[in-house]
């Protein structure tokens, strides 16, 4: 098993059959062309795909959508 950390954040344990999936193969499986932030793993011998997207937001829009 290894420990994949997730935007210095989140930190889970993978299975060694899975392949962490670069940001190219990220943005041709969800067509994202602007926006870079994510992260995921694919098990291509089970059929299984974990991704994490997330976006970030300028300092005061985060700080509104926090108290909204």
């Amino acid at each position: 098993m290894g420990r994949q950390t997730i935007n210095e954040t989140f930190t889970l344990q993978i299975p060694d059959s899975f392949e962490v999936l670069t940001e190219d193969d990220l943005r041709k499986m969800y067509r994202n062309v602007g926006d870079p932030f994510g992260w995921g793993v694919r098990d291509t011998e089970n059929h299984v795909i974990i991704t994490a997207l997330w976006k970030q937001y300028p300092a005061l829009l985060s700080w509104t959508l926090e108290y909204a």
